[in-house]
């Protein structure tokens, strides 16, 4: 299947004590379709590499994601292919996101493709106040955290939670002018904002 064909794709994230679930399938006019990804993360060690798969048979890898060092929390997440190859890497914005939580999207050249910005930068102030006022902090974390994705600051696509379902799930939507980015450091994205955004 040629991923780089379609625009529109679901993101169902399902937690258990020490697992977490990640499913993908192509999402065309709000119906779920065929499954393309599938991963399962251990809570408790998300600095080794997670291999995603194209389906739950675990037969064909499709990419890896792995933190480039083990301690920096703000460094790069590479994502390679199924041979070892550097697709590209997601780096959270240390600076930006101390209002806004912030991600940068670069190609194995080092070329900025996109940017995902939380989408309210109010809420995102919120929650950072929240968290040390009591009780209001444990509300804080049940707010979902949306995301735009910008290029040249100009919005060209988002992600976000879809509400009234039974499990954590997330539509995602690009536009034209991210025909080019390799759907699987779209993918790689979605992971990283639910494992490292509390989300």
């Amino acid at each position: 299947m040629d991923l780089q064909q379609h625009r529109q794709f679901l993101l169902q994230q399902k937690l258990t004590l020490l697992v977490n679930r990640y499913d993908y399938f192509l999402y065309d006019n709000n119906t779920k379709g065929e499954q393309i990804a599938f991963a399962e993360q251990d809570r408790f060690a998300f600095r080794e590499a997670i291999t995603v798969w194209t389906n739950d048979s675990r037969t064909e890898t499709l990419f890896t994601v792995k933190a480039e060092k083990l301690l920096d929390v703000h460094g790069k997440f590479l994502v390679k292919d199924a041979a070892g190859e550097l697709i590209g890497y997601c780096r959270k914005s240390f600076r930006a996101s101390l209002t806004r939580s912030t991600w940068e999207i670069f190609d194995s050249k080092d070329v900025l493709l996109f940017t995902a910005k939380e989408r309210s930068t109010s809420m995102g102030v919120f929650r950072r106040v929240a968290q040390f006022v009591p009780y209001l902090g444990d509300i804080a974390g049940f707010l979902p955290i949306n995301f735009i994705f910008e290029k040249d600051g100009v919005s060209v696509g988002h992600h976000e939670r879809l509400w009234g379902r039974l499990t954590d799930q997330y539509k995602v939507e690009l536009q034209s002018e991210l025909d080019h980015v390799d759907r699987r450091l779209v993918f790689a994205l979605g992971i990283l904002l639910d494992a490292l955004q509390d989300r």
